[in-house]
């Protein structure tokens, strides 16, 4: 008898050790080259024990880094799409591929995608200040990264209240923080143009009474505007 117990507890213990496999069937996995980066699509029709999916991104096929990391669905049978938008992609050719790890832990990786770069991408917008902070007191710090030193332009307009207020300023290369005076703007849309040799970047915000939301980043490349 007390082999017969020892056994079962055995068994028990053999079940709860097997790991979660995770799978998942992906449908498509694509990348783009778009003017504001590299964007990387991917769709599951079915995921089990899946906890995350985490992108990672190499420049010599050989060394992955992870970029972005976005939750699972965990077991699902729907189709499912997610999608990155690598807004610092600049090199002439990349790689990315998809690290799909379970919720025990264990992993295993997509096929290894290649995109070339067709668009310039040396400027973008890494992040802006919250004007509902009140040590800005009205003032909005955009955060900009740039792949060298140059001069850099910018505007700020207001179609509704005939609005166009012109700017320039040197950068370094790497990050720089533009700093603009919205605290004697009225209430109302207002779109924030920033230039560089031919890279245009566009912010559509809202100043509203907390003074301004974001709604809205795009981004282009064409020839320069004359100011």
């Amino acid at each position: 008898m007390k082999t017969v117990i020892n056994l079962f507890s055995y068994c028990i213990c053999l079940l709860l050790t097997i790991p979660l496999t995770a799978q998942v069937d992906y449908e498509k996995i694509t990348i783009t080259n778009l003017n504001i980066g590299n964007a990387l699509f991917w769709t599951t029709n079915s995921e089990q024990n899946n906890a995350t999916f985490l992108v990672e991104k190499s420049v010599n096929k050989q060394s992955f880094l992870p970029i972005f990391e976005v939750a699972g669905a965990g077991n699902s049978t729907e189709t499912i799409n997610y999608s990155h938008i690598d807004v610092k992609a600049n090199e002439s050719v990349a790689y990315y591929r998809i690290k799909q790890i379970a919720t025990d832990g264990t992993y295993s990786y997509s096929k290894i995608i290649e995109v070339q770069q067709k668009h310039p991408n040396n400027l973008t917008v890494e992040r802006f200040s919250d004007l509902d902070d009140s040590r800005f007191k009205g003032f909005l710090h955009v955060f900009v990264s740039t792949a060298k030193a140059g001069q850099l332009y910018y505007s700020i307009e207001n179609e509704e209240i005939g609005l166009k207020d012109n700017f320039e300023q040197m950068i370094n290369e790497g990050s720089n923080k533009l700093t603009m005076d919205f605290s004697f703007f009225p209430k109302g849309n207002y779109v924030i143009k920033i230039e560089m040799e031919g890279e245009k970047e566009l912010l559509l915000i809202e100043k509203t009474t907390n003074p301004i939301m974001q709604v809205q980043v795009a981004s282009e490349a064409h020839p320069r505007a004359k100011y």
